[in-house]
Formats: C-alpha cells, sequence, structure tokens
C-alpha cells in the first residue's frame, strides 16, 4: 500500500527519498488505560531512534503539533479508546474532511477550534493543511482501555494487547519504510 502525500499543488509519491514519519501517543497518564498512547510512544521512540521518525508524547494534541504533521510523509496518532473490548486494537485512516471538501470545491477552508482541547487527529491534519499546505496520509491506531480510574498503570488487558499495537505501529510505518527493526 502506499500512501499519500497531498500538498496544494498536488500529491507525490512516497517512493522518493528521505520519507519521514510522525508518532504522536497522546492521552493522560495518571488515568490509568487513558495513557496507554503515551506508553506506546516512549517504546517506539526507544525502538525507532532513526532521525526521520519523530515521536512526540503528549496530554493531548495542539496545534502547535501542525508543523510536526506537514513536515511528515506519514503521521501515526496512537490513543486509548473507550466502548470496544479492553485491549481491542483498532486502525483507520484519518480522513481530512476538509481536504475532500476543497477538492471537490464543496469548502473553502477547514474551520479551527478556539480551543485546544477539543482537536482532533483529522482537526490537526486540516490545520497543517491551512498553515503549511501539505497534509500526509494519517492513521488513528487505538486500543481500548479497560480502566480510565485515577493510577499510573495499564491495565492487564492493556498490556497484554501492547506487543500487538506496537507491531502495528511497525506495519503501518513499514509502508514507507524498508528498514525497520524488529518489535
Amino acid at each position: 500500500m502506499m500512501a499519500r502525500f497531498s500538498t496544494k499543488s498536488g500529491a507525490r509519491n512516497l517512493s522518493e527519498p528521505h520519507p519521514r514519519a510522525l508518532i504522536i501517543g497522546y492521552g493522560n497518564p495518571l488515568l490509568s488505560d487513558d495513557g496507554a498512547g503515551c506508553v506506546a510512544a516512549g517504546i517506539l521512540e526507544k525502538i525507532f531512534q532513526l532521525s526521520s521518525i519523530e515521536v512526540i508524547s503528549s496530554h493531548q494534541l495542539t496545534p502547535e503539533m501542525a508543523e510536526s504533521c506537514s513536515l511528515s510523509d506519514l503521521v501515526i496518532f496512537v490513543d486509548a479508546s473507550r466502548g470496544s473490548t479492553p485491549g481491542e486494537i483498532s486502525c483507520v485512516p484519518v480522513p481530512d474532511t476538509s481536504l475532500e471538501a476543497e477538492a471537490s470545491g464543496r469548502a473553502s477552508a477547514p474551520t479551527l477550534p478556539s480551543f485546544s482541547h477539543h482537536l482532533t487527529p483529522g482537526t490537526l491534519l486540516a490545520t497543517s493543511w491551512k498553515l503549511y499546505g501539505k497534509a500526509p496520509a494519517a492513521y488513528l491506531l487505538s486500543i481500548a482501555g479497560e480502566s480510565f480510574d485515577p493510577g499510573e498503570e495499564l491495565s492487564a488487558a492493556v498490556q497484554a494487547k501492547l506487543p500487538q499495537l506496537l507491531d502495528r505501529a511497525r506495519t503501518i510505518l513499514g509502508t514507507i519504510f524498508s528498514d525497520l527493526p524488529d518489535i
């Protein structure tokens, strides 16, 4: 699968040299499984010590991350989710509806949120597009949490599935990098 990289002037093929990836793990590490994205980001940062892979761990998505998105060919958002079977992993492409709307002529520009607390992966990509003219292919990799109570430990269900989450991130990165270390 070849990922897309959109710019306001068109798409470019990621087989060009020097691909860059961004991993953003986010959540509250003081609320048990809500911190799974940050834990995963920390582990991935140790595994992939490549200058072409930037890893950010944060409490929440912030507008400042749009610049890093714009410099990347691929972004992986890693977060915990609620409502599914604890430990269940999902991976979905992050649609940037503002790009689709602009391409079809239905909208002129994305509306940016007033507060960063409401920033979603799609809105962050729209911000990247609006401010820098670039929006990379992106995926939301999430793991269903069991406990969101105060605490710094991940639940047993999330800990047990963390290796699969990390392997899924490696698989996604493998779409643009050929020499990645095993997890």
